[in-house]
């Protein structure tokens, strides 16, 4: 199942642009959440400013690069914590097991859109939004950066 990464990283050894060097190693201290799950709550992501380590001179953005790597800085680590822990918060309250739905689509044959749902197991999915939080808030200290990885 494809999936998105979340990696602390020290900012006093490495900088954004450092950022190949962390693509595709074995981290286990990753924090993982599935691609469908990134874009059921893609919404809220975008309120996160951010940087594109890719490009020079790292412009500011807001939200995710759901393909390629996205950076969070400290000044803004506390709102990407703030949110993160508020998807923990409220998935705590879900079932063990569930399902959400993403990416209404037209099916063939059909005028009607139809949802795409995918399976959500409750405890591994709080786990990584809240190790994300965790994280965000090592961040908004000032030694380290979020670095995530989209598809």
């Amino acid at each position: 199942m494809p999936s998105h990464e979340f990696l602390l990283v020290d900012a006093r050894k490495f900088s954004p642009s450092d950022y190949a060097r962390f693509f595709g190693t074995a981290e286990s201290d990753r924090a993982r959440l599935p691609d469908d799950f990134c874009h059921y709550i893609a919404d809220s992501l975008e309120w996160i400013p951010t940087i594109n380590p890719t490009v020079n001179d790292h412009p500011p953005q807001l939200g995710l690069n759901f393909h390629g790597p996205t950076v969070i800085l400290p000044e803004h680590a506390s709102h990407a914590a703030a949110i993160f822990k508020g998807w923990a918060d409220l998935f705590r309250q879900a079932p063990a097991s569930f399902e959400l739905t993403v990416n209404w689509k037209h099916q063939a044959r059909s005028k009607e859109p139809r949802p795409s749902r995918f399976d959500v197991d409750r405890d591994s999915t709080v786990r990584a939004l809240s190790d994300i939080a965790a994280m965000a808030t090592q961040v908004s200290r000032g030694d380290h950066f979020l670095l995530h990885f989209g598809l």
